[in-house]
């Protein structure tokens, strides 16, 4: 009991101090985007942005959200009536990943699949395994892919989408060799994690459609971030697209800024900074993406939260008896 308390005092003085880092990683970042940047001239900037750009952007980037519902509908096999549902998981759960430090947001996904569809911890965590897994497999290889091609580095590029294509078809005999080691373990909980994974998609026509819906919601995610980058500053397509995949992987670092502030600056600068591209214009460009995409996940959230609502609501007038 001793040692119980012990850890529970230790957690919790290690959240402190990383909060603490947080919010002084904060600080750092507002006053360097003052001093490299100005958040008048941040301001100016986004006074020359088209209106009618950034409405097709946010269109792109609410597309993307609506690819993570249907990714969520075709791993589980759900009806398509559960759309809204899906969709405010989906947006709500990349909500609470953008503002929560330490990958702590991913908490919030098999807790809402099991307050509004009934789907177990295990198998919901599981299949959010199998999609973090291939959102990195996707944003490593779009990003090699890009480069290798800008390079002009052909063979490298034929090893690095025959590895992608190999690791795909590998992916089901990956699952059994772990399924079939963590049967073998004592412990209870790993043999319901063994079953979870062994019902997740990792072959034939599901498994595919998952990833196909993985990839493009990055590609449609990249696109549109990158039509933003282009059009707020002159960087080349090569190196904003570099810094938009390197900005996008520094969410798994251990320590965040409140909402990734600093991180993700700092990887999208550092990303970029071997092209000798000025880091003023970089971090001038990295600022403002990182506020587009604040804005629209709390747009995205806001909506799924809105539809879900309305659903219900109209499914409970159907349902109720009417009235005479």
């Amino acid at each position: 009991m001793i040692k119980d308390s012990a850890d529970r005092q230790t957690t919790a003085a290690q959240i402190t101090i990383r909060t603490l880092l947080a919010a002084l990683l904060l600080l750092v970042t507002l006053a360097v985007i003052e001093w490299q940047v100005g958040w008048q001239n941040l301001w100016l900037n986004w006074q020359t942005v088209d209106v009618r750009l950034l409405i097709w952007l946010s269109l792109l980037s609410l597309f993307s959200y609506l690819m993570r519902a249907v990714r969520i509908q075709v791993g589980f096999s759900l009806p398509f009536n559960h759309s809204p549902v899906l969709f405010h998981i989906s947006t709500a759960h990349n909500f609470a990943n953008i503002l929560l430090p330490m990958r702590a947001g991913e908490l919030a996904f098999p807790i809402l699949m099991k307050r509004h569809l009934r789907i177990n911890l295990f198998n919901s965590s599981t299949m959010l395994l199998l999609f973090r897994l291939l959102d990195l497999l996707a944003l490593l290889s779009i990003g090699a892919v890009i480069l290798l091609a800008s390079l002009q580095q052909w063979l490298w590029l034929s090893l690095c989408i025959a590895c992608l294509v190999l690791l795909l078809l590998a992916a089901n005999r990956i699952k059994q060799t772990i399924v079939s080691l963590l049967t073998e373990c004592k412990p209870t909980i790993l043999h319901k994690l063994a079953n979870s994974l062994s019902d997740l998609p990792t072959q034939g026509k599901p498994f595919y459609k998952v990833v196909l819906t993985t990839y493009v919601i990055w590609l449609a995610k990249i696109v549109a971030f990158l039509g933003l980058v282009l059009h707020v500053s002159d960087l080349s397509p090569l190196t904003a697209t570099l810094s938009i995949v390197l900005a996008d992987l520094s969410s798994v670092l251990p320590i965040h800024g409140l909402a990734g502030t600093g991180t993700y600056e700092g990887a999208f600068v550092l990303g970029s900074a071997w092209l000798e591209a000025k880091t003023s214009e970089l971090l001038a460009a990295a600022v403002m993406l990182h506020m587009y995409l604040l804005v629209i996940a709390m747009l995205a959230a806001g909506f799924g939260w809105l539809w879900v609502k309305l659903y219900h609501y109209y499914t409970r007038c159907l349902t109720s008896p009417s009235t005479t």
